[in-house]
C-alpha cells in the first residue's frame, strides 16, 4: 500500500511538471512584470567592480572630477537595457556596454525586454524545462552569446514571477551565481541589488541600483 501511495505521488508530481505550458508561463510572467515594473526607469549603478573600472580612467577622460563620474542603468519596456557612463568624454561613455549582455542574462527584465513576444523570446532563449517547487518555479534555459553556450537555472517567485536567483553553467562547470533583490519606488517594483559571485573569484561584487527614477512613458 505504501509503495502504491509513493508511486501515485511521483506520478502526480510528473503530471504537474508537464502541465506547465512554456508559452503560457511566459505570457503570465510578461503580464506580471509589465505591471510591476514602470514603463521606464533609470538608476545610478554602484559597486566595487564599477569603482575599479572607473578608477582606470585617465585624468583627461572625465569632464568634471572623477567623483562626478556616474554609471547609469536605463531600461524601457520593449527595449534592451543600457549602461552609460556620464561626466566622461565620448570615448569612455560606452565603457560598460560590454556588460549589458551579462546584465540581461540575469533575466530580471527578459520577459519585458526587447523580445516583443513569445516567438521572439524563444529565438534568444531556449527554455528546457519549468518545474514548480514550493513557493517558486525552477526554470532551465540555454542561451548562446557570441558563440558561447551556457545553461542558466532561474529561481522564480511563484506570486510575482520575478527572478530572485540565477546560476550560470558552461558545460558542467558553474561560472557564476546571482541573487536579485527588489524594492518599491513610486508604487513600482525595481531591482535594488544584484549579488554576483563567480567560481574563479574574479567577479564577487554587489551591484546596487541607487537613486532610482521612474517614468510613465
Amino acid at each position: 500500500m505504501k509503495k502504491c501511495l509513493f508511486f501515485l505521488l511521483i506520478f502526480s508530481f510528473m503530471l504537474n511538471a508537464e502541465d506547465i505550458n512554456i508559452e503560457d508561463f511566459y505570457n503570465k510572467m510578461k503580464e506580471s512584470q509589465s505591471t510591476l515594473y514602470p514603463k521606464k526607469f533609470e538608476a545610478d549603478i554602484k559597486g566595487e567592480i564599477v569603482s575599479k573600472q572607473i578608477g582606470t580612467i585617465a585624468k583627461g577622460g572625465y569632464t568634471k572630477t572623477k567623483e562626478d563620474i556616474t554609471l547609469v542603468f536605463s531600461f524601457k519596456q520593449g527595449n534592451r537595457a543600457t549602461l552609460t557612463l556620464y561626466n566622461v568624454t565620448s570615448f569612455y561613455a560606452g565603457m560598460f556596454r560590454v556588460f549589458e549582455p551579462i546584465l540581461e542574462a540575469t533575466g530580471f527584465y527578459a520577459s519585458v525586454g526587447s523580445s516583443k513576444n513569445y516567438s521572439a523570446f524563444i529565438k534568444r532563449f531556449n527554455v528546457v524545462s519549468i518545474e514548480e517547487k514550493g513557493n517558486y518555479y525552477n526554470a532551465e534555459i540555454v542561451k548562446t552569446d557570441e558563440g558561447r553556450t551556457y545553461t542558466v537555472y532561474f529561481k522564480i517567485n511563484k506570486d510575482t514571477y520575478l527572478i530572485e536567483e540565477a546560476q550560470y553553467y558552461r558545460g558542467k562547470k558553474q561560472i557564476y551565481h546571482v541573487y536579485i533583490e527588489y524594492t518599491e519606488v513610486n508604487g513600482f517594483t525595481v531591482p535594488s541589488l544584484l549579488k554576483y559571485s563567480s567560481t574563479d573569484g574574479d567577479v564577487n561584487s554587489d551591484i546596487s541600483f541607487m537613486n532610482v527614477r521612474t517614468f510613465s512613458k
